[in-house]
């Protein structure tokens, strides 16, 4: 299933959080081809732990090789166990390679996700979390049915405590068994609202596995796993920065910042999750209705509405925010590419001469 093939489900998924009834049949609704509940629960799981015992003697050699190489560069302790909540609530504990410092982390993560740009990853951690090669040792979660290849990603109870405040149905998800692999964890973002996740399970949580899709869907994380991870070698090895990274981003997606009163549009030079930097300045003040305007494989378009805040004095380099959720969401997987599954990207001509930003693109 592709979560955005036809334009639709983000739509619905980021509209007000609803009770669904049972008796609405998920199946029925579009763009949905697999949900997560097994017609045959007994038959679902021999399915689940036959598919997975595959995938781990696949897998073998890379978790070992990552084992290894964390056993040289952060000691014993290697593997993260923690408790998240299961079907019925009832709880187990998770395997994770282990990605960050442990007493900053439980600092961090009491009563909320680990916060972008929080900087207390192990040698090796920033490297597993952007490939999510840290959730590889899940695969035995799945072997020892805790969880299933694909459902709901599981969460801490103080996480759920939270969202079981703002979000009406929330405990809907511990219907099934969570997954290794999400359709929101696929399609979204780390930074969606879990208002959207939730609603978007919550279309899934009635609608019946379809083990094609199912498998299809599996394949494809599994892939864009490995893709990411070679990417992310790639990076490091030819000492690709944030910097560069912003650029070619924003030449890659073609990206434009217009303004919707005048129709007027200028090329983004850079991109990042905080800061816009123009090929050429704009006049201050700018209060302007503006959007980012991003240009997709497919000849298609996204946009997003923005607010600028000028971070330097000739009005090229600018501090921005999303208007909207969708607008954020839009940026983060379209340009920044922070969903697993990443979208086509447009095969676009070079720019004539390297981009040189004014300042630094980061903060």
């Amino acid at each position: 299933m592709s979560f955005l093939a036809h334009g639709r489900a983000f739509s619905e998924a980021s509209g007000p959080v609803k009770a669904i009834p049972k008796s609405v049949s998920a199946p029925m609704r579009r763009g949905i081809s697999t949900g997560f509940a097994p017609r045959h629960p007994r038959l679902h799981r021999c399915y689940n732990a036959a598919v997975v015992s595959v995938v781990i003697v696949a897998f073998l050699p890379l978790m070992a090789l990552i084992s290894v190489a964390l056993l040289l560069t952060q000691g014993p302790r290697i593997i993260y166990s923690g408790e998240r909540i299961g079907k019925d609530r009832v709880p187990f504990n998770i395997l994770k390679f282990r990605t960050l410092d442990d007493k900053k982390a439980a600092a961090l993560t009491a009563n909320q996700v680990l916060p972008a740009g929080s900087n207390i990853e192990t040698p090796l951690g920033r490297f597993l979390r952007a490939s999510r090669l840290d959730e590889l040792p899940q695969l035995f979660n799945v072997l020892r049915g805790d969880m299933n290849l694909v459902g709901p990603r599981p969460v801490r109870e103080a996480i759920a405590v939270i969202e079981r405040a703002r979000v009406p149905d929330y405990d809907r998800k511990f219907a099934v068994k969570p997954g290794l692999v999400g359709h929101s964890q696929a399609y979204m973002t780390h930074g969606t609202t879990k208002r959207i996740r939730s609603r978007y399970n919550n279309m899934l949580i009635d609608a019946p596995v379809n083990y094609g899709a199912e498998l299809g869907l599996f394949a494809k994380v599994g892939f864009s796993v490995l893709r990411r991870a070679a990417q992310e070698t790639l990076k490091r090895l030819r000492g690709i920065g944030p910097d560069q990274m912003a650029a070619t981003r924003a030449s890659q997606m073609g990206l434009r910042l217009l303004d919707v009163r005048t129709g007027i549009s200028q090329t983004i030079a850079a991109l990042d999750a905080e800061t816009i930097v123009l090929n050429r300045p704009i006049a201050l003040p700018f209060t302007h209705d503006l959007k980012v305007r991003i240009q997709l494989g497919n000849g298609r378009f996204r946009q997003a509405r923005i607010t600028l805040t000028p971070l330097d004095e000739i009005g090229a380099r600018f501090a921005y925010d999303c208007k909207t959720d969708g607008g954020r969401y839009t940026i983060e997987r379209y340009v920044l590419d922070l969903a697993v599954v990443g979208p086509a990207r447009p095969t676009l001509p070079e720019r004539d001469e390297p981009f040189v930003s004014p300042v630094p693109v980061t903060a």
